[in-house]
């Protein structure tokens, strides 16, 4: 009987050292699928910053692409005033040579509706005034903070 308790209390203990091996082997391949999952999960919340990010920098870049064009459309806006004043300040000298609008017309290559339009449009008190100048740093800031 002692040598079947030995035998027995020997298969006990390889028992034992083969479940802590395999123990371990389980451990080990745990460790490694947590440090696997949270890889993922970094790299997911990376994403989704990047993303938020780059969402953003759009809206900015949106934001002064819009202002420039507003700044820009107003500018033209100001120089088409002025030479259209400009254009009736002439037209008004030519009428006040005694030529009729048809010849006016001929000689601008204006249609005469035109002629007449611009030959009544009020004077401008201030036709010196230079046109807004479009706003450009805006543009060179967002670019350096992008």
């Amino acid at each position: 009987m002692g040598k079947v308790t030995n035998a027995a209390l020997e298969a006990v203990g390889k028992a034992r050292e083969r479940r802590l091996a395999l123990d371990t082997d389980r451990r080990a391949q745990e460790d490694r699928i947590d440090q696997a999952t949270a890889e993922v999960i970094v790299g997911q919340q990376a994403i989704v910053a990047a993303t938020a990010q780059q969402r953003a920098s759009v809206a900015a870049a949106r934001q002064v692409f819009d202002a420039a064009v507003a700044a820009a459309d107003q500018a033209a806006a100001a120089r088409v005033g002025a030479a259209k004043q400009e254009i009736g300040q002439a037209l008004r000298a030519l009428a006040a040579e005694k030529l009729q609008v048809r010849r006016i017309a001929e000689l601008t290559e204006l249609p005469a509706p035109e002629v007449r339009r611009l030959t009544k449009q009020p004077v401008a008190k201030d036709t010196t005034a230079a046109a807004p100048a479009v706003a450009v740093a805006p543009v060179a800031a967002a670019a350096a903070a992008g």
